[in-house]
């Protein structure tokens, strides 16, 4: 069997083929399967839609295909951990922090002050797999602004640490 495929503009065309004549068997209701992967921004969902499907007999006949599902909504979960620059830096007074969470996981993300000190947590929980995001917006763990300043900003889960910095300015 050959499977042949090509991408372009965001479309996939694919091509099977059995170079022996016969029929192309099919396992579990499966013809075949097509591995991807996403390239460039970071994304948590993805569509694929099956615009068109054709077969042929041996003689090059056309056979009816029947298309059960045209829209598969895929959900994409990251590999690793990850803790990402927070954005934007320097910040005045809100910024974003993302992280990445591959499995399952009780994971903490705490604000430290330039001496080390705890400001704030901001995430204390246990987190689906996924891409995630929290806002800071400045203040301590008693609601009060904080001064300007370096701070830095640690994501922990039993099995990933990561520290960052990122800076306050008014």
């Amino acid at each position: 069997m050959v499977m042949s495929h090509r991408a372009e503009d965001g479309t996939v065309s694919v091509v099977v083929i059995n170079t022996s004549g016969g029929t192309i068997e099919r396992s579990e209701n499966v013809l075949i399967r097509l591995p991807y992967t996403f390239k460039g921004d970071r994304r948590d969902k993805a569509v694929v839609e099956l615009k068109e499907l054709k077969a042929a007999g041996m003689a090059g006949e056309s056979l009816p295909v029947t298309i059960r599902e045209k829209r598969i909504d895929i959900m994409v979960v990251p590999s690793v951990f990850a803790l990402h620059q927070n954005y934007p830096n320097p910040f005045n007074p809100v910024t974003e922090i993302q992280f990445d969470v591959p499995v399952e996981s009780k994971v903490k993300l705490t604000i430290y002050n330039l001496m080390g000190q705890e400001v704030t947590t901001l995430s204390h929980s246990t987190l689906e797999a996924g891409f995630h995001s929290v806002r800071w917006d400045g203040t301590n763990g008693l609601g009060e602004q904080v001064g300007t300043g370096l701070y830095f900003y640690r994501l922990s889960s039993p099995s990933f640490t990561s520290t960052k910095k990122m800076i306050l300015v008014k």
